[in-house]
């Protein structure tokens, strides 16, 4: 795949384990009663390296189960450690619980308070800073700080949970919200959203085209393209869901904007 990326022609998908002279799979068959006698064509073969690939970079099984707990752990400190314990709320966001995560996917989690994210203003550095020492006194055996980036435009806490997960911890950033929960419902509307939205985040990472912080694009913008391209330039166009015949309208009919899959058990404004 990262050949083809880079754009060469493979001789053979390690991948896929198919040779594309032979239809067949082996590269040394030679019968000419085998159904795989003529040249497989590219596009097969391209199709059943990406699945593979797909398959490959999908998040175990038990990423899910772990991303969970995480927010629950989180939720409790937060209701332990903060004012107004009842009106503060943890949710995920990001590509943990937008539907195109991949294995080196870490979790993004804001805090937010008021009920509402960004019902009330709070200093999101001194949240940030009250939490971490509530964490690592209740428990050290779970988190870890990995570093703190509290001079960015939205500061962020960075820990490690049960050293396998990657967290990033903001507070009352409500935009990645809205976001997730429309990437969400794209991707729970056809898997040919998240196929392709995944083959093309996948292909920009590997090409180093893709991230903010490098001047680029960033992966909510792949998917984006993505999702536009399969609304206009593909056979059986999926709909707009923000459009007059989308959700918001009168015509789609399709539910969108649900809250994200991981979210903390009991948090406020579920």
């Amino acid at each position: 795949m990262a050949r083809y990326a880079a754009g060469e022609e493979p001789e053979e998908c390690r991948i896929y384990h198919r040779s594309p002279e032979c239809a067949c799979g082996n590269a040394s068959c030679s019968q000419s009663s085998c159904h795989g006698d003529e040249t497989l064509p590219g596009k097969a073969v391209f199709q059943g390296c990406l699945c593979a690939l797909l398959d490959a970079c999908s998040p175990p099984a038990a990423f899910e189960d772990r991303a969970g707990r995480c927010l629950e752990d989180l939720d409790a400190a937060v209701k332990a450690c903060l004012p107004q314990a009842g009106q503060w709320s943890v949710s995920a966001f990001g590509s943990a619980a937008n539907g195109f995560g991949t294995s080196c996917s870490d979790l993004d989690v804001t805090v937010c308070g008021g009920g509402s994210c960004g019902g009330r203003e709070q200093e999101p550095v001194a949240v940030l800073r009250r939490l971490e020492r509530c964490l690592l006194r209740r428990q050290p055996e779970l988190f870890r700080t990995r570093s703190a980036v509290f001079r960015a435009r939205i500061p962020v806490l960075k820990l490690r949970y049960e050293e396998q997960l990657d967290v990033d911890l903001s507070v009352n950033n409500s935009a990645p919200l809205r976001n997730t929960r429309l990437l969400r419902a794209y991707a729970d509307l056809d898997t040919r959203v998240v196929e392709l939205g995944l083959a093309a985040k996948i292909w920009a990472k590997g090409r180093g085209l893709c991230g903010a912080a490098g001047g680029h694009l960033s992966s909510y913008a792949f998917l984006l393209m993505a999702i536009y391209y399969l609304q206009v330039g593909a056979p059986g166009s999926i709909p707009s869901l923000q459009g007059p015949g989308g959700a918001n309208g009168s015509g789609g009919g399709h539910a969108v904007l649900a809250p994200p899959p991981l979210r903390a058990a009991g948090s406020a404004g579920r």
